[in-house]
């Protein structure tokens, strides 16, 4: 192999078709692998739709691990609603995690279903996935003109001191009543890739998901939601 300080035109196109193609590929298997992650947590909701409410309290534990995988995120913790305030607000405390040791910057380590509890508390009081695409003021403000940035002003922090670029928030719930959350990011420093709209429809097929075998274990959702999934696969 030689090098060159001064390297002619020709090799300097090869050597960008090569880097395009690389990242093609690596893109490609990306979407595959994340597509085969969905598969698998569609064969667990099947699984799991004729257990019982502990098959179904496993499965919440092995999500974030199997999220993180179909997401490409850096971390994804699950908040399981635990109790109310004396306003009769629901409390959301960190119950699984694929961070090794969460951060508390504050002393209430927990998040309230309030807007203005930052993200995670604004996705408790909503039905559809929440997605911060790329984190500015002006999505924040979108949002709610009281949010704050979460990458400020966050209680529960995966990682110390990291950069947010995107977030997503989702919330889960038996029937009508929110039992949890997941909630997932990326970082500025590893991966700085945005969410993306077929990211958000993704997320809310296995929310759809997980609503249907949580209020009843009716495992004859999965087979639609795996047809609905089949066009946004290659799209992911």
């Amino acid at each position: 192999m030689r090098f060159s300080d001064h390297p002619k035109r020709t090799t300097t196109e090869i050597i960008e078709q090569f880097c395009r193609l690389t990242s093609n590929e690596v893109r490609r298997r990306g979407v595959e692998l994340r597509g085969a992650e969905f598969e698998r947590f569609v064969a667990e909701i099947r699984r799991v739709s004729l257990g019982d409410d502990t098959a179904r309290e496993c499965l919440l534990a092995s999500l974030p691990a199997m999220l993180q995988r179909m997401m490409h995120c850096d971390h994804v913790t699950y908040f399981k609603v635990g109790g109310k305030t004396p306003e009769g607000l629901a409390i959301l405390r960190p119950w699984q995690s694929t961070s090794p040791k969460l951060t508390y910057n504050s002393d209430e380590h927990f998040y309230r279903a309030c807007p203005d509890d930052g993200p995670t508390g604004l996705a408790a009081t909503m039905t559809d996935v929440l997605l911060l695409r790329n984190m500015n003021r002006a999505e924040l403000q979108g949002l709610n003109p009281h949010l704050p940035d979460p990458n400020r002003s966050e209680k529960i922090a995966e990682e110390e001191a990291a950069k947010l670029r995107s977030l997503f928030a989702l919330p889960v719930f038996k029937g009508e009543t929110l039992v949890g959350l997941f909630r997932g990011h990326r970082t500025v420093r590893r991966i700085n890739v945005s969410f993306t709209e077929a990211d958000r429809d993704r997320l809310r097929l296995v929310q759809f998901l997980l609503r249907g075998v949580l209020s009843n274990g009716n495992g004859r959702v999965v087979d639609r939601s795996m047809r609905s999934d089949a066009s946004l696969s290659a799209n992911c």
